[in-house]
């Protein structure tokens, strides 16, 4: 980053250049998608091609079961979800 970037006033910058200024290490975690059905249901969902943040205030109907069974069922339940 330039020295411009790094005394700029606005706040989401200088978090920028604070966050890749640090030393990370990272770990990296296959959830696979038997187990985590919400989130492939969202990715499979009408998909948006513009490239724009999809924002969900209710859920849909479809993905009502899916989240009753993430409360309530096992966590590796294999079943066809429509």
């Amino acid at each position: 980053m330039s020295c411009a970037a790094s005394s700029s006033p606005i706040f989401l910058v200088r978090a920028i250049v604070d966050y890749t200024s640090k030393s990370w290490m990272l770990d990296y975690v296959l959830i696979k998608r038997k187990a985590n059905f919400t989130a492939d249901f969202l990715a499979k969902y009408h998909p948006v091609s513009d490239g724009s943040t999809s924002v969900y205030f209710v859920a849909h109907a479809p993905l009502m079961p899916i989240l009753v069974r993430d409360l309530h069922g096992p966590p590796f339940l294999n079943t066809v979800v429509p």
